[in-house]
């Protein structure tokens, strides 16, 4: 059986600099390196602490001017190929509105059958899917509205 979960770690550029901490989360990772992601994310400045799993990476700069400058100079960047994102760190205690940015839901326990275009199919009966990634064997969608991630919950 499938277990979907209806938070999963979001991330907001909404934010005044003067609110945003020096945290990154650094998204997309794909199959790159440890060692990918740490060049790119150092050229921006003093890397305080880092670490990547899977298919994600944190890293802390010593301000929030080296952050921001790597927030948007990553954002979207190609990296040997495969386009990551770059986005602030959520703050603890805002997964609501987290959600309503970015509507994602956990999938899973999947069994080894299962592909992209099963998921998609099953679960673009409750709203359009707009990101999917599988990873062994669970998944995370993102849909374009909360409503719909909120529905695929419920079901």
């Amino acid at each position: 059986q499938m277990c979907i979960r209806d938070r999963y770690m979001g991330y907001s550029l909404q934010k005044p600099l003067n609110s945003m901490s020096n945290r990154l989360y650094i998204g997309k990772v794909g199959a790159l390196t440890k060692n990918d992601i740490y060049k790119e994310v150092a050229r921006y400045g003093n890397v305080l602490d880092f670490m990547m799993k899977d298919s994600f990476a944190f890293v802390e700069y010593s301000n929030e001017l080296e952050a921001r400058t790597a927030q948007i100079e990553l954002d979207g960047k190609y990296v040997n190929g495969q386009r990551i994102s770059a986005e602030f760190a959520k703050p603890k205690g805002t997964d609501d509105q987290l959600f309503q940015i970015h509507p994602r839901i956990y999938i899973g326990r999947l069994n080894n059958g299962m592909k992209k275009q099963d998921l998609l199919t099953l679960f673009s009966r409750c709203g359009e899917v707009v990101d999917c990634l599988i990873k062994d064997d669970f998944a995370f969608l993102e849909y374009a509205e909360p409503k719909a991630a909120q529905l695929a919950v419920q079901e």
